[in-house]
């Protein structure tokens, strides 16, 4: 057991280095001291190995890839539309179509780009570190790594930088996304009586898009990165007891899609549904988004994440 490896080192006098455990060189340690350490270790070695990898930033440069693709899409739509434009903008703020909080990714409603970021975002978030668990345990580092360092914390550092990565290419892209757009088309506070923009007057955050557009984005990044770093962690955890690393993004990717269709199919015709779906409210579907729904289906996937980690804590056989 590797609670008990743990246990009878920690039970002897160590004296450990003092850039592995917090103190002063020679000083006599108790338990809570070594795991503490061995934790802030482990959480190092994995972000270095979670950013600095390969995976890492394919995932970011595909993520950047698409939102160059809907730029792109969006500014030859304006540049098509900019006679109509100059013509009509003396009378009807037309211009507003074209402005960057309606045309940046998270809002603009054309381009395939988009389309293929929102879709595979479980995909991208999962892909730089999410499947590193089920790749060392099946070329036998995992044992020797949970030996040194223990269980609980190895699997705590992991799930930290499965998150981190998640919500890096996620937020990042996004980020990257409203910069450029920021650069090429022009600012200008959204006007709530014109039908330009895809946020209804009964959205979460409307009042603080019509009134703050740039926190309104701040705050979206934000949620979207979240749940890019849960979703990540959900094929991590697929790993864990499906032990098969494509059928675990499979699944996920199966789950967030799949309950997209079944939500289309139940609300169909009612516009005044609430938006269920992940999927739904991370790309915006035409369903009013609640807040207390987004922050609920966040902590419901937190708190079953953490309890199949702590599941897996105590049952993971090292020897």
């Amino acid at each position: 057991d590797g609670n008990d490896g743990e246990k009878g080192v920690a039970e002897q006098e160590i004296r450990c280095p003092s850039d592995i455990i917090p103190g002063k060189y020679g000083r006599r340690l108790g338990i809570s001291d070594i795991r503490r350490g061995l934790t802030m270790k482990m959480i190092k070695i994995e972000l270095k190995k979670a950013f600095t990898g390969s995976r890492f930033w394919l995932a970011f440069c595909i993520g950047q890839f698409l939102g160059i693709s809907s730029i792109l899409t969006v500014y030859r739509s304006w540049l098509s539309q900019r006679d109509y434009i100059q013509y009509w903008e003396n009378r009807f703020p037309v211009r507003q179509a074209y402005t960057l909080y309606n045309v940046w990714m998270l809002n603009e409603q054309m381009s395939i780009g988009r389309v293929l970021f929102f879709f595979w975002l479980p995909f991208l978030a999962a892909f730089p570190f999410a499947a590193s668990y089920y790749q060392e345990e099946k070329k036998k580092q995992l044992r020797l790594v949970l030996v040194r360092t223990g269980r609980r914390e190895y699997f705590r550092a992991k799930y930290l930088a499965v998150f981190l990565s998640g919500f890096a290419v996620i937020s990042g892209t996004l980020l990257v996304n409203l910069a450029i757009s920021a650069a090429c088309f022009p600012w200008e506070k959204p006007l709530p009586f014109y039908p330009y923009f895809s946020i209804l007057e009964n959205d979460f955050g409307a009042a603080l898009f019509y009134s703050y557009p740039s926190l309104y984005a701040g705050m979206y990044i934000l949620i979207e990165g979240i749940f890019g770093g849960l979703l990540a962690n959900f094929v991590f955890i697929c790993t864990m007891y499906v032990k098969n690393q494509f059928l675990s993004f499979g699944i996920v990717l199966l789950v967030y899609v799949g309950a997209e269709a079944i939500k289309n199919i139940l609300f169909v015709g009612n516009l005044k549904a609430q938006e269920i779906s992940v999927y739904g409210f991370l790309r915006g579907s035409g369903y009013v988004r609640n807040g207390w729904i987004i922050l609920g289906e966040g902590l419901l996937f937190l708190l079953i994440q953490l309890v199949l980690v702590e599941k897996q804590v105590k049952t993971y056989e090292i020897y």
